[in-house]
């Protein structure tokens, strides 16, 4: 919202913040297979409404009306902000801008507020629960692995010298923080299946002959698995992506790529997300302890690690203390 729009979210009932949050989960529940009969026997789309099996027609309506009022909402406030002068900046705010100074005969395909209204909508849904996932999870690998975050910690003092936050330009410094980034995407993939794909020609793999037009879904949790690339795979293991000099694999960011997919549909945002997640883990890491938490009689509370089994994977709540660095 921030980088979208130059907006910070409410701590709590933020209007935008739940529009949002109900239209992602329109789209995850509408894209999971089997979840709408219309996506497997396309004809009921030609059926009258309020006939049996086109219940779907409501809840497309329904993500339709939310999805449009996603993204005239905050471009909205944009604009009224740039008109009193104080709006911050943002990519909205910057593309609406050189919208402004666009020539009346600007050729049709170039800059449009609605193509403004889709970008930013799209930045703005796609890390409401991806990118929010990683970082739980980077909560839940730190409180379980205390070793793992005092290394990360004086990585991270040795370059900041406890004086300073982290910074972009430290990255190339902090190998093993920038490791542990990594490993957490790897090690709980938020898409463990990746989204629909449909083939467009008849194919034949491994003995199995799949027709044009089948949806297929890559298992991408089982290739961020696989004991060749990632020995001991279940292990939570920054080192993996390390030589033994302690510097980062030249190649860790293909070793990586199957985390946000493949082919035509590989994420968009992905270089966004990975910088979001290292800036944000570096910064509580420079700040923070994070721990498990403990009951009244003191005793740690565990940490189940369970996860949501939708498209996007999450950990089920847990409870965790978070404490300011001495």
């Amino acid at each position: 919202m921030s980088m979208a729009y130059g907006y910070e979210v409410q701590p709590e009932n933020d209007s935008f913040l739940a529009v949002v949050q109900e239209v992602s989960k329109i789209g995850v529940s509408a894209t999971l297979p089997g979840s709408l009969l219309v996506n497997n026997l396309p004809i009921l789309q030609h059926l009258p409404r309020g006939f049996p099996g086109t219940g779907f027609r409501k809840v497309a309506q329904r993500g339709r009306e939310l999805g449009e009022s996603m993204k005239k909402d905050p471009i909205a406030l944009v604009k009224d902000r740039m008109r009193k002068g104080i709006a911050p900046p943002s990519i909205a705010r910057d593309s609406l801008e050189v919208l402004q100074d666009l020539p009346e005969d600007s050729k049709p395909g170039e800059i449009t507020e609605q193509v403004v209204r889709d970008a930013c909508g799209s930045i703005y849904l796609a890390g409401v629960d991806t990118v929010v996932s990683s970082l739980l999870t980077a909560f839940l690998s730190l409180a379980l692995h205390p070793d793992m975050q005092h290394k990360a910690q004086a990585e991270l003092d040795a370059v900041t010298g406890r004086s300073r936050a982290p910074t972009f330009e430290d990255r190339v410094r902090l190998p093993y923080v920038d490791a542990l980034c990594k490993e957490l995407v790897r090690w709980r993939p938020i898409g463990p299946l990746g989204l629909p794909h449909m083939l467009q020609a008849d194919d034949m793999y491994r003995g199995y002959y799949i027709p044009k037009g089948a949806l297929v879904m890559a298992n991408l949790w089982t290739i961020l698995r696989d004991p060749e690339a990632y020995p001991n795979p279940e292990k939570f293991a920054p080192e993996r992506f390390l030589t033994d000099d302690g510097l980062l694999h030249d190649d860790c960011d293909l070793e990586l790529a199957p985390a946000f997919g493949l082919g035509r549909r590989v994420c968009p945002g992905r270089h966004l997300a990975d910088a979001i997640i290292f800036m944000t883990v570096a910064s509580v890491l420079s700040a923070f302890d994070v721990s498990k938490a403990k009951d009244t009689d003191g005793v740690e509370i565990p940490i189940p690690g369970t996860y949501t089994g939708e498209m996007v994977s999450a950990p089920e709540p847990f409870r965790c203390s978070i404490t300011v660095r001495a």
